[in-house]
C-alpha cells in the first residue's frame, strides 16, 4: 500500500534528482502547486497538467538546473507539502527562461 508520505517521498526525491517531469508526473489532476518568490513562475498553479506545461519548460531553459535540497515533508492525510530550497543559472540575469 503506498501512502500519502511515500508520494510525497517519492515527488521530492525526484525533484531532487532532476527528474522534474517525472515528479510532476506524481501529482494528483487537481494539485495546488506553488513556488515562493519573485520568478517569473512564482505563483499559485491548479493542476498537474498546468503545473507540467508551466515548469517542465522554463527548468529545461537553465543554464544551470535548479539543485534541490528537501528540508521536510508535512503529511496530513491525503495532503502532502514538501519544504525545499534550491539554486540553479536560469536562462538569462533576470531569472526568466528564454522566449
Amino acid at each position: 500500500m503506498t501512502t500519502t508520505r511515500d508520494v510525497a517521498q517519492k515527488f521530492m526525491d525526484c525533484l531532487c534528482a532532476q527528474a522534474f517531469s517525472d515528479a510532476f508526473d506524481l501529482l494528483s489532476d487537481d494539485a495546488d502547486y506553488q513556488i515562493i518568490g519573485t520568478t517569473a513562475v512564482s505563483a499559485p498553479m491548479k493542476g498537474r497538467d498546468t503545473v507540467k506545461a508551466t515548469l517542465v519548460p522554463a527548468l529545461a531553459s537553465f543554464q544551470k538546473p535548479p539543485k534541490l535540497t528537501c528540508h521536510e515533508i508535512i503529511v496530513d492525510g491525503e495532503r502532502a507539502v514538501g519544504l525545499a530550497s534550491g539554486s540553479g543559472i536560469a536562462a538569462d540575469s533576470n531569472g526568466l527562461p528564454a522566449g
